[in-house]
Parts: C-alpha cells; sequence; structure tokens
C-alpha cells in the first residue's frame, strides 16, 4: 500500500502519509465544487444571463 497503511491486528491502520493523501484528496473534492460554481456564473454572467437558483450536482466518479 505504498506505505499509507499498516496492517494492525483486527485490520488496516492508515499512516501519517496515508492521513495527508486522504486530506487532499478531500480538499480537492471540496474546493472543486465553488470552483465549478464560479465557472458555470462567470460563463453566464457573460453572457447577460443572471440565474435565481442554481442546483449543483458533483458528477460520478469512476
Amino acid at each position: 500500500l505504498a506505505g499509507l497503511a499498516e496492517r494492525v491486528s483486527g485490520g488496516y491502520k492508515l499512516t501519517r502519509k496515508g492521513i495527508v493523501e486522504v486530506y487532499k484528496s478531500v480538499m480537492n473534492y471540496v474546493i472543486e465544487l465553488p470552483v465549478n460554481a464560479t465557472e458555470l456564473l462567470t460563463r453566464l454572467g457573460s453572457r447577460g444571463e443572471h440565474p435565481q437558483e442554481i442546483e449543483l450536482k458533483a458528477a460520478p466518479r469512476g
């Protein structure tokens, strides 16, 4: 597991390196949403469109 987890009795435990990698992955996902919203609003605003409501949905991962 490339140093991301270590085997302990009854399963696995994240190493410090593993925790950092999980944190980076989560932060990338969390930051992606406002960035996408800003891009959408910028595009719409440049066309003179100002929506009353915007619904954002996460794209399927895979």
